[in-house]
């Protein structure tokens, strides 16, 4: 009889909610060099076409540039992430002056972008990776990327980008992110209806999360 009141009151007490289902919500943030290079080139531009206006006055050339330098400066702060978050409802894209919130439906995958100058340069020097070398895959993870004549897994270079219908393409980070970043944006993406995959080489095991010097919340 005990065993059955027991039964009868385990059956009927509420349980709490399975926190292993809920999809998780991912923070990446941009790079603070990524970052400074895409404020400072429009804005070297800007000030190089006014000094040659000054120069010479409103001749086609500093006027093309001024076109040119304002155009790369709507650009920059439409398009570059200070960071973005990803959870069960959409992406918020948190750009230079503005936020942007995109609904999964848009999105029909998240790749890899492939990668600037500067980030590979912080891949080969990380003194975590033997022979300034790291460890990648193909295929979201499921298979390792490593070099044909050492046999060691190789660095990923570049930030993950959302795909949408025809060529849009929305950046989310210009940096790698961590694997535990990597493994939490394919579980996101896995709990979607319907899911989004992600056709990205899985980071190498010492690379560090996005938010490594932004410890804060959003």
């Amino acid at each position: 009889m005990g065993g059955l009141a027991s039964l009868a009151m385990d059956s009927s007490s509420p349980r709490p909610p399975d926190r292993a289902t809920e999809p998780p919500t991912l923070v990446l943030h941009s790079s603070w060099t990524g970052l400074a290079a895409a404020i400072v080139s429009p804005v070297l531009l800007l000030v190089f076409a006014a000094l040659m206006l000054a120069a010479r006055g409103p001749r086609p050339l500093p006027l093309v540039l001024l076109g040119v330098a304002l155009t790369s400066a709507v650009a920059v702060l439409a398009s570059f992430p200070r960071h973005s978050r990803l959870d069960g409802e959409g992406i918020t894209l948190t750009r230079l002056g503005r936020r942007r919130h995109l609904p999964w439906s848009e999105v029909r995958a998240i790749t890899r972008g492939p990668g600037t100058q500067a980030a590979r340069s912080r891949a080969l020097r990380d003194p975590g990776l033997p022979g300034g070398r790291g460890a990648g895959a193909r295929d979201g993870g499921t298979s390792p990327r490593r070099d044909g004549v050492t046999g060691e897994e190789l660095p990923v270079s570049g930030g993950l980008v959302a795909v949408g219908a025809g060529r849009r393409r929305w950046l989310l980070t210009d940096q790698v992110e961590s694997r535990a970043q990597f493994d939490a944006l394919s579980t996101l993406a896995r709990h979607l209806d319907p899911p989004v995959p992600v056709r990205a080489e899985r980071p190498h095991a010492q690379a560090p999360p996005t938010d490594l010097y932004r410890r804060r919340r959003h």
